[in-house]
C-alpha cells in the first residue's frame, strides 16, 4: 500500500491505483479469521462492493486530472 502524503495533491490517485491493483489480496487478508479477534478487528476496515465499485469509477478521472 502507498500511504498519502498531505503536501502532494496528486498522492490520492496512486494510494486508489495501488489498492485496486491489491484488491484480491486485500479482500483475502480481510476475511482471515485470525484478523478478526480482539480490539483489532481488520475485517471492518473492508470496503463493501459498493464501494470498490466508486473507487474503480474515480480512478480513470483522477488520473486524467494528473495530467492537466
Amino acid at each position: 500500500m502507498i500511504r498519502p502524503v498531505d503536501t502532494r495533491w496528486n498522492t490520492m490517485c496512486e494510494v486508489i491505483e495501488r489498492a485496486a491493483y491489491l484488491k484480491p489480496a486485500l479482500i483475502r487478508l480481510f476475511s482471515q479469521k485470525k484478523h478478526s479477534k480482539g480490539t483489532k478487528n481488520l475485517a471492518s476496515l473492508a470496503l463493501s462492493d459498493t464501494e470498490w465499485d466508486l473507487l474503480e469509477l474515480l480512478l480513470p478521472m483522477l488520473k486524467v486530472s494528473i495530467f492537466l
